[in-house]
């Protein structure tokens, strides 16, 4: 039952982190994660977090890991922020994702048209005009 210490031990960081920076400006969440076999705590920012805000690398011996996620928002508005894995002091990068995923999903749209109609046998000499 070792993995079921090291998932408690990981609980009471988590709260230790919840109490000293609950309040903290740009938190905007807390949680448990796996890397590398073991048990971490997240704790997610909307932005970079100050100078002044301290985290540690442990707390209560466990791996301490800050993830500046953006502001949480309900899917469909616009103008996101990246998510990544960043020490404290590293700001995120703004994302123009909007229109880079509408290029993507629009570059797929037309990739499956063309295979739909490769399936069915028509190619594009099939619809040009005959003389």
């Amino acid at each position: 039952m070792p993995g079921q210490e090291l998932l408690k031990k990981a609980r009471a960081a988590k709260k230790e982190a919840i109490k000293r920076f609950g309040e903290e400006k740009h938190v905007c969440g807390f949680g448990i994660a796996r890397r590398d076999g073991k048990y971490v705590v997240k704790i997610n920012f909307t932005k970079s977090p100050s100078n002044q805000t301290r985290i540690p690398e442990t707390l209560k011996g466990v791996t301490v890991v800050c993830d500046i996620v953006g502001e949480i928002k309900k899917q469909g508005t616009s103008t996101s922020l990246k998510a990544s894995t960043a020490k404290p002091g590293i700001a995120a990068t703004k994302s123009s994702s909007s229109s880079k995923s509408k290029k993507i999903a629009s570059k797929k749209a037309a990739s499956k048209k063309a295979a739909a109609k490769k399936r069915k046998g028509i190619t594009k000499k099939d619809h040009s005009k005959k003389s």
